[in-house]
């Protein structure tokens, strides 16, 4: 059974309310510890019994009481996953999570800060 980890990244560490937040999360072979590129990075037998569907990940925003504001979810290429995220206008300040889930790997969190300046 194979153990993922992930790592995420955002192109800011603050940002404002109509700010657009990029999102990368490069997902690891625990063990390995290479990238998840694809079906070629496992034997075929290996990666088909554990990823039939594709190696599809989820994104979560939780606001600062921990209520999901937004999701999404999508594909693995290269050992990368990428999300946006529009953050409203009217969005309060603070400390925000993106939370990463997903099949074989750990919830992932990173805190996302929101921040009137």
């Amino acid at each position: 059974m194979p153990s993922l980890r992930a790592h995420i990244t955002t192109d800011k560490v603050v940002y404002k309310p109509g700010d657009t937040a990029f999102i990368e999360v490069y997902i690891n072979e625990a063990y390995q510890k290479v990238p998840l590129i694809d079906r070629d990075s496992f034997p075929l037998e290996y990666y088909n019994s554990y990823f039939p569907g594709g190696t599809y990940f989820n994104l979560n925003i939780l606001d600062p009481t921990d209520v999901s504001i937004y999701s999404s979810s999508n594909y693995v290429l290269n050992g990368t996953t990428t999300f946006t995220y529009q953050i409203p206008e009217d969005q309060i300040g603070g400390e925000y999570k993106i939370v990463i889930t997903g099949s074989y790997i750990a919830d992932t969190i990173r805190i996302m800060n929101i921040r009137q300046y």
